[in-house]
């Protein structure tokens, strides 16, 4: 893995004092130590538009430490990080500098930049983030009403009591309005419209 290092870059722009601010911290041993302990010391000091516009304007350094396609010597690009540290400026920074870690790069940063590219498997972040999203479960009905249940009347005040409707409109206006939780058996339909209408039969020899 490269270890890509801008502290002698650096260090045409700092201040002696900075310079000894980073020599002395006890945990930080490589010059990409030192270097990402200089960039952290210029987020927390608000000093980092004032050190890449003196960097910009010098293009003899940057012609030494960069190639010409490199990030700082494209116009554009710069004049747009540019803006977007502009916009942050108004912020404080308070980030740690005397970390072990700040050594050797991870692989991430060196990918998002371009100078390396891993040959292991990596999950990319849109994946992470996906993993993270937990799906959605819809509430189940407060009423699950089968077609294998009777149709109950409803009380003194509804309407099959009141004689507005029969039992097989009611069944359609229950099938209409709720959900159902599985398919009807034919078979099982027919013989409950044969015992219904024996029973009415009955009810009309029972009148005669």
């Amino acid at each position: 893995m490269p270890e890509p290092s801008f502290w002698t870059f650096a260090l045409v722009f700092s201040h002696k004092q900075v310079i000894s601010q980073v020599d002395s911290l006890s945990q930080v041993s490589s010059e990409v130590g030192r270097a990402r302990a200089w960039l952290r010391l210029a987020f927390n000091d608000g000093l980092l538009v004032s050190y890449l516009t003196a960097m910009v304007c010098d293009n003899v350094s940057l012609a030494v430490h960069y190639e010409k396609f490199a990030f700082l010597r494209d116009p554009d690009k710069r004049d747009l990080c540019l803006s977007y540290l502009t916009g942050i400026s108004v912020y404080t920074f308070n980030l740690s500098i005397n970390v072990s870690t700040l050594n050797r790069w991870q692989p991430r940063p060196l990918v998002l930049a371009g100078c390396w590219r891993q040959t292991t498997t990596e999950v990319d972040i849109g994946a992470d983030v996906a993993a993270d999203l937990v799906e959605e479960v819809l509430p189940a009905p407060e009423f699950v009403r089968t077609l294998a249940e009777p149709i109950r009347d409803g009380g003194p005040g509804s309407y099959m009591r009141r004689g507005l409707i029969n039992e097989e409109e009611a069944l359609r206006l229950i099938l209409q309005s709720t959900p159902v939780s599985f398919s009807p058996d034919i078979k099982m339909m027919e013989e409950m419209k044969v015992e219904d209408s024996d029973t009415d039969n009955k009810d009309v020899g029972s009148v005669g």
